[in-house]
Parts: structure tokens; C-alpha cells; sequence
């Protein structure tokens, strides 16, 4: 899954620092949720490692976008 997030020009960065950070929180939560399921549910350690292991490559993935927007958005406003 990728995500492209454009930055118009003349924006509030600051405000939009807030609310993509705010996005990284929830995926970061929803990724320990589910982490805790797959801890749950697979009883076999090799099925949970390679659970663990997926699991934690999507989780980059989706962050991904919003992590470089973010640094964008700082190199933008100067800090």
C-alpha cells in the first residue's frame, strides 16, 4: 500500500505537522493492537515470528509516506 501525500503550496505546516503526526500515532497503535493479536493467536513461534515479521514490514510501509511528508513539511518551514 502506498500512500502519495501532496503539500500545497502556502499551507499551514505547522498544522499539518499536527495532524499527520497524529495519523502516525493511530497506525502506530493499530500496529501494537495487532501485534498483540498475532501474539494471541498463533500458537506455532514460527507462524508468529513470520506473522511478527509481516506484520512489522506493512506497518513501515504505511508509515512511510507519512514520515517523509512530515520531513518535507519541517524543511519547508525551516526546522
Amino acid at each position: 500500500m502506498s500512500v502519495t501525500i501532496r503539500v500545497p503550496d502556502g499551507c499551514d505546516c505547522a498544522r499539518l505537522v499536527s495532524l499527520l503526526s497524529e495519523t502516525l500515532a493511530n497506525l502506530d497503535h493499530e500496529h501494537h493492537l495487532r501485534l498483540a493479536g498475532a501474539a494471541r493467536s498463533a500458537r506455532s513461534p514460527v507462524l508468529r515470528a513470520q506473522l511478527v515479521e509481516t506484520l512489522a514490514t506493512r506497518h513501515r510501509e504505511r508509515r512511510a509516506a507519512y514520515v517523509e511528508a512530515i520531513a518535507r513539511l519541517r524543511g519547508q518551514a525551516g526546522g
